[in-house]
C-alpha cells in the first residue's frame, strides 16, 4: 500500500514524508536483505484476542524485532494525534504532537533522510535512516536511544510486499496480511498542519 506525498524541503525528505503522512498504511517491498537488527526482548502489545491469537504467527526471523520495534515506539506515542508541522531554519523539518512527542526529519545524506523520534521530556525514543538508492529501493532502518540496531524495512513503493531483516532472519510479507498483529509501520504515521514547532 501506498503513502501519499506531503511538501518537503527536499527530494529525499519529500521521500520520507510520502511514507509518514497522509494515505493509506504500510508500503511495498523487493525482498532484499539489509544489515541484520539485533536484539528483541519486549513482549508485543496486543489490544484484543483477536489481535494476540493472530500476533502469534509472526514469523519467528522478525518476531522478536516485531516486540523491540513495538517497545520502543510505545515510549514515544503518536498513535491518530494530528501534528503540527514546521519547517525548521536548518532546513528539516518539524512535527509536534499534542503529548509533547516531537519528530525532526533532517537530510543527512544526498540519499537519505534522518526521522529522530524524541519524547516529551527531550529524551530521544528511536531513529529511522530513510534511504532511497538509485534504483528507487528504499530501506528504512530502525536504531534505538543507544544505536543499536532494531529492525529494517525494505520496500518499493510500486511492490505488493515488504522485506523485514533482522538479526535473526529475513521475511517479505504481503501489504495484505498483518501476522504480526498490526502492520509493522517503521515510520510513525501522522497527519499534519501547518504551525509552530521548534525543536527542544
Amino acid at each position: 500500500m501506498k503513502r501519499a506525498a506531503r511538501p518537503a524541503v527536499a527530494a529525499a525528505l519529500a521521500s520520507a514524508l510520502a511514507v509518514a503522512c497522509g494515505g493509506t498504511t504500510g508500503q511495498a517491498g523487493d525482498g532484499s536483505a539489509a544489515d541484520a537488527p539485533v536484539d528483541a526482548s519486549a513482549d508485543a502489545p496486543t489490544d484484543t484476542n483477536a489481535d494476540a491469537a493472530e500476533a502469534s504467527t509472526c514469523p519467528a526471523m522478525i518476531a522478536g524485532c516485531a516486540q523491540a520495534l513495538d517497545a520502543i515506539q510505545a515510549t514515544c506515542p503518536v498513535g491518530d494525534l494530528t501534528c503540527v508541522e514546521q519547517q525548521d531554519p536548518s532546513g528539516g523539518l518539524n512535527d509536534c504532537y499534542p503529548n509533547g512527542v516531537r519528530i525532526y526529519y533532517d537530510q543527512t545524506a544526498s540519499d537519505t533522510v534522518t526521522i529522530t523520534v524524541v519524547g516529551a521530556d527531550g529524551r530521544v525514543c528511536y531513529t529511522v535512516d530513510h534511504n532511497t538508492n538509485a534504483d528507487n529501493l528504499i530501506t528504512d532502518t530502525v536504531d534505538d536511544p543507544s544505536g543499536r540496531r532494531v529492525i529494517a524495512k525494505i520496500y518499493r513503493l510500486s511492490w505488493d510486499h515488504t522485506t523485514y531483516a533482522c538479526s535473526t532472519g529475513q521475511v517479505d510479507i504481503p501489504d495484505s496480511e498483518t501476522p504480526c498483529g498490526h502492520p509493522i509501520n517503521v515510520i510513525p504515521l501522522s497527519t499534519c498542519v501547518g504551525g509552530t514547532c521548534q525543536r527542544l
